[in-house]
C-alpha cells in the first residue's frame, strides 16, 4: 500500500470527527457543474476539499482539477477520494479480525433447597393431675401440675433428624428429649403453665377448663429447624382425655357429656358429730355429712359453708380456713365420693362454744347448690 492510501484514510477519520456532522445534517457540497454550497457561518465546503452528491454516477472525472477532493456518496454512506490513478473508496471498517475458538457453553447451577422437618401431633390421652397434700396433716390442697400422655411423629425428608423434644414453656429450647421417628410419650406440665380457658378472649366456658400451649422442636443433620404448637385442653373435674380445642370458639358447650355445665343430681345428709362443743380449739369435731348418689365432686369446685348467728365460716381441705374438712371411708383424696363420710372442725375460728348449737350448711359444686340437709344442731 502506497503512501497516499496510508494517509488518506487517516485524513478521512479526522475530517469527519471535526466537520462530518456538518456535511451529513446540512448537506451542503458541490453540484455537477462545480458550484460549491455554504455553510451556516459562510464557510465554503470547497476550503476543505470536502464534497457531497447523491450516488456514484455523480462523482466528476477524477482528473487534475479534482485530484485529491473527497466525496461523500449519500446513496451509500460511504466516502470516495481523487487520487491520481483514478476513484478509491475508502474502507473506513477495516479488515475482519481473525475469529477465535468457540468458548465452552455455560450450564446451569443445580440449587439444592434443604427442606425443614415435618411435624405431626395427636390430642393428649389420660389426662391426670399430680395431687398436693398438706404436709402438717394430709389434707388434699391442690394440682401442682396435669400430665398426659401423647402420641407424635417426625420426619425429615432429605437427611435423618439430629436433635428433638418438647419445649415446655415455649423458650425456643428443648426442655424434653423425644427421639425416634414415632413416640407416644409423657408429659408433666406445671401448674404454673396452665391458664383457665375462660380468661380467653372471646370464650365463655366454665372455669373448670384449663389450657396450656407447648411445642415440638425438630433440628435436621443440615441445621434447618422446624417446630410445632399444639394447645391442650382439659376438663380437671372429670379429667380423661384432651378436648377439642377447636371448641373453644363453640356454642361454650364443652361438657364431655354434653351438659351445658358440670353438675351433679347427688345428694347429701348431715349429722351432728360424737364430739361435744366445748371451748375453741382445733380438735373438736362439728358435723359429719355423707354423699350419696353417682358422681365424685372434686374438692376444686366444691364449696361448703357454715353459719352460726349471724357468723360464716368457710370449710376446706386446705389448712388455714376457718373449719377444716377430713375424709374418711373413700379412695379418691382429690374428691368427694358417693357413701364417703367427710367431717367438719373447727379450724381457724371458735364455731360452736356449747351444746345446742344451731349451724346452717350450704354445700354448692361449681357453683350450684347440692340437695341436703340444711340445718345441724351441734351439742
Amino acid at each position: 500500500m502506497g503512501r497516499t492510501e496510508i494517509l488518506v484514510p487517516v485524513i478521512v477519520l479526522m475530517l469527519l470527527m471535526g466537520f462530518g456532522g456538518y456535511v451529513f445534517f446540512n448537506q451542503q457540497g458541490t453540484s455537477d457543474d462545480g458550484d460549491e454550497g455554504n455553510g451556516e457561518d459562510g464557510a465554503s465546503l470547497s476550503e476543505w476539499n470536502v464534497y457531497s452528491v447523491s450516488a456514484v454516477s455523480d462523482l466528476p472525472t477524477c482528473d487534475s482539477s479534482t485530484q485529491a477532493r473527497l466525496y461523500h456518496v449519500e446513496s451509500e454512506s460511504s466516502f470516495y477520494v481523487c487520487k491520481s490513478d483514478g476513484w478509491m473508496f475508502i474502507d473506513l471498517t477495516g479488515e475482519t479480525g481473525s475469529t477465535g475458538a468457540a468458548g465452552q457453553d455455560g450450564t446451569t447451577p443445580t440449587l439444592i433447597r434443604n427442606l425443614a422437618p415435618l411435624i405431626s401431633i395427636s390430642p393428649a390421652k389420660n389426662v391426670e393431675g399430680t395431687a398436693v397434700y398438706s404436709t402438717s396433716n394430709g389434707t388434699f390442697i391442690g394440682y401442682s401440675g396435669y400430665n398426659f400422655t401423647i402420641f407424635r411423629t417426625v420426619r425429615d425428608l432429605d437427611g435423618t433428624i439430629a436433635n428433638s423434644g418438647w419445649d415446655i414453656d415455649l423458650d425456643g429450647t428443648i426442655d424434653q428429649v423425644s427421639t425416634g421417628s414415632m413416640s407416644i410419650d409423657s408429659l408433666s406440665i406445671p401448674e404454673t403453665t396452665w391458664v383457665h380457658a375462660n380468661s380467653i378472649i372471646g370464650t365463655s366456658v366454665d372455669s373448670r377448663y384449663m389450657i396450656a400451649t407447648i411445642a415440638f422442636i425438630a433440628v435436621d443433620d443440615d441445621g434447618a429447624a422446624a417446630a410445632e404448637l399444639h394447645s391442650i385442653l382439659i376438663d380437671i373435674v372429670s379429667f380423661g382425655d384432651a378436648i377439642d380445642v377447636a371448641e373453644l370458639a363453640g356454642d361454650g358447650e364443652l361438657d364431655q357429656e354434653g351438659s351445658e355445665e358440670p353438675n351433679t343430681w347427688n345428694t347429701y345428709t348431715a349429722d351432728d358429730a360424737a364430739d361435744d362443743a366445748t371451748d375453741w380449739n382445733r380438735s373438736d369435731t362439728l358435723i359429719k355429712l355423707q354423699m350419696t348418689g353417682s358422681d365424685d365432686l372434686a374438692w376444686s369446685f366444691v364449696k361448703i359453708t357454715i353459719s352460726v348467728g349471724d357468723n360464716v365460716y368457710t370449710c376446706s381441705v386446705s389448712a388455714g380456713d376457718d373449719c377444716s374438712i377430713t375424709q374418711s371411708a373413700g379412695s379418691n383424696d382429690n374428691a368427694w365420693e358417693p357413701g364417703e363420710y367427710i367431717f367438719l372442725h373447727e379450724g381457724g375460728a371458735e364455731i360452736c362454744s356449747a351444746q345446742g348449737c344451731f349451724v346452717d350448711i350450704s354445700v354448692t359444686y361449681n357453683g350450684r347448690t347440692v340437695s341436703g340437709d340444711s340445718v345441724v344442731v351441734v351439742n
